[in-house]
């Protein structure tokens, strides 16, 4: 009696682990239906610090990820994604005047390629100043860089001279570029470079920081956060700090070989500019150089820059519009000619113009109470432009009434994701989906907010990527 009463015990455990994997089955076949609904060809890869170049890629342990961002890069194509877990990522072997990464493939309108860190700001690109900067994006289209740390480039935190369009580069810590080089030559060291040739690129979210060679270089006010002369530019919610050898941007049109054409259509929203400028005491911390139209800079914080927020060579300018910003320590006296500088600016040297930071001495940018910079935005929403709709760490701005000036909307408020945004993007898709079935599976470690991953956690995840409540169903 008691063998039979056994025997019924471990079939009950039987069944039950049985029902587990069917169960965790269907939530791969679920996935795998989303997949084909969604994305006919979309395809996910993994790069991991354990992993090898020869592995398939197709899952984040030691055994399926690739070792190199490179390597999942060079197989990725329209509507792929690559996921970088955790770590740091050297140079691979590239040296001054080579990059680790070049996209030679490219996305398609609505199948971009995606090349994101597993978890923001956990996985960091450094070129360790060997390498003349991490990504050359080459003559690629539909990019999406994001999450990454781009640190310690020779000369540039991202490549791109050829003729690269509809680029995204969200939520990236790019910084560090070109520290410590005592060199004479007339070349910028930048963020990033963009030419007249290049048109439609974002920068969303990003931290824009400590650009430029070694003080005492003589010309060392050549070395920019972004350098640009391309068309359809949106620089929205980023932090540009530290960068105090040039200027956190630089426009240029129809002035250099780079930049023969009058600069067209660039909307410069809800930054934050702070600490730049302190070492050549250049004026401004954006710069106009040369021929431009239709150049808006709105609800931006401008925290104590060197003369005016806004400074300009030789410049050509019509249509251009500066207003609902926040400038403290400093007046508007540097905008070029054809700026037109609105009514609701809030321009001032006392401290009631202080837009209250959380911490300048950490780099916190969040505004605290009381702040002039809160409710005191224009609400672009009228723009179309899906990423304003969030601040520089995703949190929601509201869809009406005011915003706040800066790239943070909430104040010091940290950002809260749904558990079922498992990547932390923002958005529940597919790739959600395919990072919780791994989690079930024990391909990954589990590592969701619940800290539970079966096949109840695989299909919440899925119910909220179709559209439903993040719940259990």
């Amino acid at each position: 009696m008691l063998r039979l009463k056994q025997e019924d015990r471990g079939q009950k455990t039987e069944d039950r682990n049985g029902w587990i994997r069917t169960a965790v089955v269907m939530g791969v076949a679920a996935f795998c239906l989303l997949s084909s609904v969604r994305s006919a060809q979309a395809a996910t890869y993994y790069v991991a610090t354990t992993g090898n170049d020869s592995n398939s890629g197709t899952a984040a342990d030691s055994a399926h990820a690739f070792a190199t961002v490179a390597k999942g890069v060079s197989v990725a194509i329209a509507g792929d994604t690559v996921i970088v877990e955790d770590g740091t990522y050297g140079p691979n072997g590239a040296g001054n005047g080579s990059y680790p990464v070049t996209f030679h493939n490219s996305g398609t309108s609505g199948k971009p390629i995606t090349v994101m860190a597993q978890n923001r700001g956990k996985a960091t690109l450094d070129c360790q100043m060997t390498c003349s900067a991490y990504f050359d994006l080459y003559n690629a289209s539909f990019i999406v860089i994001q999450g990454f740390n781009i640190w310690n480039g020779y000369d540039e935190g991202i490549h791109s001279d050829g003729t690269a369009h509809d680029i995204t580069i969200k939520w990236n810590d790019i910084g560090y570029v070109a520290n410590g080089r005592v060199i004479t030559d007339q070349i910028g060291r930048d963020g990033i470079f963009l030419n007249s040739s290049e048109y439609n690129f974002t920068f969303d979210g990003n931290a824009i920081h400590d650009i430029g060679r070694a003080s005492g270089a003589a010309i060392n006010h050549l070395d920019h956060g972004i350098y640009s002369g391309a068309h359809n530019l949106t620089i929205i919610n980023n932090i540009f700090y530290n960068n105090s050898k040039g200027w956190s941007i630089q426009l240029c049109g129809a002035t250099e070989s780079e930049c023969n054409a009058t600069t067209t259509n660039v909307l410069i929203a809800n930054n934050t500019f702070a600490l730049n400028n302190k070492v050549t005491g250049e004026p401004g911390d954006i710069i106009f150089w040369g021929q431009f139209s239709g150049i808006t800079v709105e609800n931006n914080i401008f925290y104590q820059p060197v003369g005016s927020p806004l400074s300009s060579y030789q410049p050509s300018v019509t249509g251009s519009t500066f207003d609902y910003n926040l400038v403290y320590g400093a007046t508007v006296s540097g905008a070029p000619s054809g700026v037109a500088v609105g009514a609701h600016n809030l321009m001032g040297t006392t401290s009631a113009y202080n837009p209250n930071f959380s911490s300048l001495p950490a780099y916190n940018f969040h505004l605290t109470s009381p702040s002039p910079a809160i409710g005191a935005a224009v609400n672009l929403t009228n723009l179309g432009i899906t990423q304003l709709d969030s601040d520089k760490a995703g949190a929601s701005r509201p869809a009406t009434g005011n915003w706040a000036i800066g790239a943070y909307q909430s104040g010091s408020t940290p950002l809260t994701f749904s558990p079922c945004d498992v990547n932390k993007d923002s958005v529940i898709n597919v790739a959600d989906v395919q990072l919780e079935v791994n989690l079930a599976l024990g391909v990954s470690p589990c590592t969701n907010s619940s800290g539970t991953c079966t096949v109840v956690s695989v299909q919440r995840v899925f119910n909220a990527a179709l559209g439903g409540a993040c719940v259990a169903p």
